[in-house]
């Protein structure tokens, strides 16, 4: 009978998650709580969003507090990554109670696992609630106002259950990590939450726009037709922010830092005759680059992935490094 069937090694689970409730339960409980009441407010607040219309003042309110609910929502897995991961292995140490954690019969990589498993179950359960219903929020919201919370937009984009999932597993492994390596509580959960903010933002920023090659859309400066063609323009992921084109097929972006002279001349000389100049020296076309609506469940599923990556790759470093810690102390202990 190997261990893993063994009455020893089902005896060992079983212990393992009742301490890890026994040591937790106050923050899973008082967690719980708070996510089921963001998502009774979101519950009544699409009850007054729709599906009927609502005048302007109700619609007002009813953003104002969709922005604060938001910012929960938005913000929990940075606390699942400050307040639940950091500090797990960190106080260990600091209260020197690896030292019967990691016993003989608890290996430091199955109580590790535990904990993670157990805590990832919870979150992910969490976080799937919080973005289901603040997504039928901000789509009824959507479906009053066509220029709120539109579908592309970094809340609405990320409000999406299987995102929210990613992003709370991802800041879970991340506080474990930080929490492994620094073995303090407070440096890891300032390592933990200023990680969590610089790589949600550079993806958020740099990686999401770029995710697939851009649609450029060019056409006449005169021409008076949408630049995005069948999508609404808040429909969709601006990316940079268009400019002129000229004919050789020359680009000068919009707000760029060194402007061709003759667009240059046009724009400052004071003509007046803006586009008549700029088709003087051959800059007749304007364009666009964008994500078109069509291309949003991709965005997220390839999103989805990274996150989740990340935070598989986070486990297995703190995995390995508290199997290593583990090792060592037992070394030093014989």
């Amino acid at each position: 009978m190997t261990p893993a069937t063994s009455p020893v090694g089902r005896g060992v689970g079983a212990g393992l998650l009742w301490a890890t409730w026994r040591q937790h339960r106050w923050l899973l409980v008082l967690t719980t709580a708070a996510v089921l009441a963001v998502s009774g407010t979101a519950l009544w607040l699409c009850a007054e969003a729709g599906p009927g219309p609502v005048s302007e003042a109700q619609l007002r309110f009813l953003r104002t507090v969709t922005d604060g609910l938001l910012y929960a929502v938005t913000g929990f897995a940075g606390f699942a990554a400050t307040f639940w991961g950091a500090p797990l292995v960190a106080r260990e140490f600091e209260q020197r109670t690896q030292l019967w954690a990691w016993s003989q019969d608890v290996p430091a990589g199955r109580w590790l696992a535990v904990k993670v498993l157990v805590f990832g179950l919870v979150l992910a359960v969490l976080a799937a609630l919080l973005g289901a219903v603040t997504m039928t929020l901000t789509h009824r919201l959507h479906g009053q106002d066509p220029f709120g919370y539109p579908p592309f937009a970094s809340v609405a984009f990320e409000l999406w259950p299987p995102l929210q999932v990613a992003y709370a597993l991802f800041g879970l492994a991340l506080g474990v990590a930080t929490s492994v390596l620094t073995r303090r509580t407070l440096a890891a959960m300032g390592a933990a939450l200023a990680g969590f903010v610089a790589v949600r933002l550079v993806i958020a920023v740099l990686a999401r726009p770029h995710y697939l090659p851009p649609v450029r859309n060019v056409r006449p400066q005169d021409d008076p037709s949408p630049m995005i063609g069948a999508d609404s323009l808040h429909e969709v992921l601006v990316v940079g922010r268009g400019g002129w084109m000229n004919t050789t097929g020359e680009l000068a972006p919009l707000g760029g830092d060194e402007l061709p002279q003759p667009i240059h001349d046009c724009l400052f000389g004071g003509s007046g005759r803006l586009t008549a100049c700029l088709a003087e020296h051959g800059w007749t076309r304007s364009y666009l680059d964008y994500q078109p609506a069509d291309r949003l469940l991709t965005f997220r599923l390839v999103e989805t992935g990274v996150f989740l990556l990340l935070a598989a790759a986070l486990y297995l470093l703190a995995r390995q490094r508290v199997r290593a810690l583990s090792g060592h102390r037992r070394r030093t202990v014989a």
